[in-house]
Formats: C-alpha cells, structure tokens, sequence
C-alpha cells in the first residue's frame, strides 16, 4: 500500500534465485506495487534501484547470512563493514536497516 502511495519515497524490488546468474521464474514480473527482479542482490541491482545515499535514505536488509556478509555484514552487527555492497557505493551505518 506505502508503495502504491509513495512511489516516489519507497521502492519495493523482490530478487529471486538460487545462483546469481538465475533467469526468472515462469511469470515472474513487475506489478504497480514492486519491481521483480531474478539473481543475486549485488552492487549493480543496488545501484539501478536504491535511493542514492543521503541523510534521508534508508535502506532494509533481509535474507540470508551470505547476503548480509555481501550487503553490509552479519545482522547482528550494528555497523556497515568496509568492503561490503553498500560501504562501497558510500553508505553509512546510519543508512541502512538490518533485519
């Protein structure tokens, strides 16, 4: 619903897949409320469709413990690690949410 509300404030991307290379499911597409999305969450889909850093952006994390590693670093730690997805593309701990 805040999607289909505020699409200009939050974007809602779903990636699906085993591998990063994976090719969409059967019928698997964009609605008016997400963006579908098959592969891997990696600095190229976060590019294409985060909000780019700033003061008001803010960006959830959720999945799988090799996900977070790739993203931002392990759930339970509070800050962004160096080297990770979004540390690169000039993040801040301040910017990102883990789930």
């Amino acid at each position: 619903e805040l999607a289909r509300h505020y699409p200009h404030r939050l974007t809602l991307v779903h990636v699906v897949g085993a591998s990063a290379e994976d090719k969409p499911p059967l019928g698997w597409q964009t609605t008016d409320t997400f963006i579908a999305e098959s592969g891997w969450i990696d600095e190229a889909k976060v590019s294409r469709h985060a909000f780019p850093p700033s003061h008001d952006t803010l960006v959830f994390v959720c999945g799988l413990p090799a996900m977070y590693a790739s993203l931002c670093g392990p759930r339970e730690d509070k800050v962004l690690r160096d080297g990770t997805v979004l540390a690169r593309l000039g993040y801040r701990s301040d910017n990102v949410c883990k789930l």
